[in-house]
């Protein structure tokens, strides 16, 4: 053919779903007028199981297929089989001839690739030259399907799991192992963290912990003689171990969300392939350090083609990737998708051989990461109050219904006054220097000093026992915790009301436990009082 210079066979996309419409182009050129019978295009996808078997002392192969798109359209030419009319003759040059057609609307198994089985997708395009032999283009592309959405409402239900095991059946004084499971949802695309929380009570006497395994289940039929064939195959794709848990002590584990991820995989496929079937299951053990296999929960994981949307956010990030290594249909490639060489006795360039032609592809989503969820611990240094403006007082863990603002022996709870409050900017430090040597100016010259009450840059917090160890605090003890940069100001703000009132009374610093930690808060106490 030496006529025959460029013969391709182009796809707009190489990924599609049921229901969407395959379109492409065939590529001829030709230096010379060729007679063609015409160009033939043939769409295929079917499922294809074999292995082999020994029956009788006999080794057989076993085989079966299962067809689900056969068309064929003839792009240019006459027919096949018409004899009526003369072979067309194409003329030299360059010649685009576009196609398209219609994927069905049933549910279509997904692309895969497996030692035992495959379900594959391709377009062949044929030129029939009466005089010679026929030269072919095969493009494979890949199905996403069938079509499940985390979405669904039995997707979004939870599942859970209880497992039971009594360490001790006489009175020696040990509690039973308890496991309990739960998945907020059982829908999750490739690429997200599977929600999972564990609870666990220890009532023997050694550590346990909890080791999560996120198994895929692949079955293969031939379904030939009386009862036919079958054959499983099984993985851990994903594995995650929880910290240890004490003995006789109980916890809830929330950190397997973080660690158990779901690898690029096929979707889930039942009831939709005759010769495949795929799903998954999450497997629970509890382990101890005298035994191994202590109790086990198996959850069922649904692993779907849409991800799941979060009302009024963006839609997930959706790309296709091929499949891990470590699952059925990714640690098989066959060698009609495998660019090697034929062996002459020279060196071999390895190089070459590694160039795969196709693989399938699956849906994959980036994980987004929840938002963390802070929890206090006994050892913990809780900052209840912070300085107005100051990078870590963004947010307090008190609410501002119960922070009371005291200035010259009067309590002001109102809105007006903290959101005033909350507008007062820290002074720079020349400012405060010159405010500071105008206070000392005050004090010696026998004036009295005047502030505003914006003007005090300190939170105050209303306690319930007051310093000054009386019922009432005196309409001058209280309390307040500030940040290294407020101390100047808050000095200055003491010495400032000193000059204005007759009684002298030091600051002092009173160091007291946090009602609800283990650590100690620095307390300020200021007198608003005259030295």
């Amino acid at each position: 053919m030496d006529f025959l210079k460029t013969f391709d066979l182009d796809l707009d996309k190489e990924v599609y779903y049921a229901g969407e419409t395959v379109t492409g182009r065939v590529v001829v050129e030709n230096t010379e007028n060729m007679r063609i019978n015409g160009i033939r295009l043939h769409v295929r996808g079917k499922a294809h199981a074999e292995w082999k078997i020994t029956r009788a002392g006999e080794r057989r192969v076993m085989r079966q297929d299962e067809n689900y798109i056969d068309e064929r359209k003839l792009l240019w030419g006459r027919e096949a089989g018409d004899e009526t009319t003369s072979v067309p003759i194409m003329p030299r040059g360059t010649h685009i001839y576009p196609f398209d057609f219609k994927l069905p609307e049933s549910a279509l198994p997904c692309s895969f690739e497996s030692k035992y089985g495959t379900v594959r997708y391709y377009i062949r395009v044929t030129l029939d030259i009466p005089y010679a032999s026929c030269p072919q283009g095969v493009k494979y592309f890949t199905i996403i399907g069938p079509h499940i959405d985390c979405m669904d409402e039995r997707l979004l239900h939870p599942a859970q799991g209880v497992a039971k095991r009594n360490t001790c059946s006489l009175c020696c004084g040990k509690g039973p192992l308890l496991m309990r499971g739960m998945l907020e949802r059982t829908g999750y695309c490739c690429g997200e963290n599977i929600r999972l929380k564990v609870e666990i009570q220890n009532g023997g006497d050694h550590d346990a912990w909890v080791v999560c395994k996120l198994k895929q289940h692949v079955e293969f039929f031939i379904n030939k003689g009386v009862l036919g064939l079958s054959k499983e195959v099984k993985h851990v794709i994903a594995e995650a171990e929880s910290e240890r848990v004490p003995a006789h002590h109980s916890a809830t584990l929330h950190s397997l969300s973080d660690r158990l991820n779901v690898p690029v995989c096929p979707p889930t496929m039942v009831d939709v392939c005759g010769l495949v079937q795929i799903y998954y299951t999450l497997t629970l053990f509890l382990e101890t350090e005298q035994d191994k296999d202590a109790a086990e929960i198996d959850l069922p994981v649904t692993i779907a083609t849409l991800p799941f949307r979060i009302p009024n956010s963006p839609t997930p990030d959706i790309h296709y990737e091929e499949p891990a290594e470590t699952v059925e249909g990714g640690n098989y490639i066959s060698s009609e998708f495998q660019l090697g060489q034929v062996y002459m006795g020279e060196d071999v360039d390895w190089e070459m051989d590694k160039t795969i032609i196709y693989r399938p592809v699956y849906v994959t989503v980036r994980a987004s990461r929840p938002p963390s969820v802070c929890r206090s611990t006994g050892g913990s240094r809780t900052n209840l109050l912070q300085v107005p403006g100051s990078a870590r007082g963004r947010s307090t863990s008190r609410s501002r219904e119960n922070l009371a603002l005291q200035v010259n022996g009067s309590r002001h709870s109102s809105h007006e006054d903290l959101s005033r409050l909350s507008r007062v900017r820290l002074d720079s430090s020349e400012e405060r220097h010159s405010d500071e040597e105008s206070l000392g100016g005050g004090a010696r010259g026998g004036g009295t000093v005047r502030t505003e009450p914006e003007k005090v840059p300190l939170v105050a917090v209303q306690l319930a026992t007051p310093l000054n160890g009386h019922g009432d605090d005196g309409g001058s003890g209280f309390k307040t915790a500030t940040g290294s940069a407020a101390a100047a100001v808050g000095v200055a703000a003491a010495a400032a009301a000193a000059a204005a009132s007759p009684t002298t009374s030091p600051v002092s610093r009173h160091h007291q436990r946090h009602v609800t930690g283990n650590e100690p808060i620095e307390i300020i106490d200021c007198r608003l009082s005259s030295v």
